[in-house]
This record gives structure tokens, C-alpha cells and sequence, in this order.
């Protein structure tokens, strides 16, 4: 069973790269606002889209993942910065 967006990749109908550009598109739109990327991995993304195995469930389907600690390699970690960086709950 595939979603909406990975049948259109499946059909050929949209590319998986066609699919990651219209989520930085929006990332990008959304990001002074609400900081939705906060370290942009977009020409990783656009490599990894034209290697896609169309056949997959999820083929060319973008999504992102909340930087929670988890090593990505040549990624920095912003896992709990904010909270790191505040003064401790005690003298608040």
C-alpha cells in the first residue's frame, strides 16, 4: 500500500527530486517563522531523491525528523540546545 505522493512517484507522474524540492520550498517558506529545518541536510536530500527505489512503499515520499540526539554523520546535534543553554530550572 502506497501513499498519495508515492503513487504519483510510482506512476511516474511527479519525480522523487520534484517531491524534495516542494518540501524546502516550503520548509524555506515556513522557517523565519517557526524554524522548521534547523540544519538544512537539502543537497543530501536531492542526492539521496535521484537514487530512490521507486518500488519502495514510501518511494521519493520527503519527511524530516526532529534532531533528538540521534547521529547523523557530518551533522551537528541541536538536541535540547535551548535547554542547555537556559539557566537551570532552579534559578528561574
Amino acid at each position: 500500500m502506497r501513499t498519495g505522493l508515492a503513487d504519483l512517484v510510482h506512476r511516474n507522474e511527479i519525480t522523487p527530486t520534484e517531491l524534495v524540492d516542494a518540501a524546502i520550498a516550503r520548509a524555506e517558506a515556513t522557517r523565519p517563522d517557526i524554524n522548521a529545518i534547523a540544519t538544512p541536510l537539502y543537497e543530501a536530500a536531492r542526492a539521496r531523491a535521484k537514487t530512490v527505489d521507486r518500488q519502495l512503499p514510501l518511494a521519493g515520499v520527503p519527511f524530516a525528523l526532529k534532531d533528538l540526539g540521534i547521529g547523523i554523520k557530518a551533522c551537528r546535534s541541536m538536541a535540547a540546545a535551548a535547554l542547555r543553554l537556559s539557566p537551570p530550572i532552579s534559578t528561574r
